[in-house]
């Protein structure tokens, strides 16, 4: 066998494991995407849930408050009649 034909055989080998090495990390690249979009959808969605919740707190903040205006209101307006009429 000629130095040639060692060297062509040895370039050979090593393109072999070259391209094995490539779809070994093409194969991993695609797995990482999955997991990456895998991820991104379930962040997606937490933040879609955590919108809804925000959304809830709030409504019901609001309602808290009407709720402690109509109460003042109405001890102020129950303080009036019942000073009206101790008099």
């Amino acid at each position: 066998m000629t130095n040639i034909q060692r060297t062509f055989i040895k370039l050979q080998r090593n393109l072999d494991q070259y391209t094995n090495s490539m779809d070994s990390l093409n194969e991993s690249v695609k797995s990482l995407n999955s997991s990456v979009n895998a991820m991104s959808d379930s962040l997606s969605s937490n933040i879609d849930d955590l919108r809804a919740v925000t959304d809830r707190v709030s409504k019901t903040e609001t309602n808290l408050s009407e709720q402690d205006l109509i109460k003042k209101e109405r001890k102020s307006c129950d303080d009036k009649i019942c000073n009206r009429y101790s008099h």
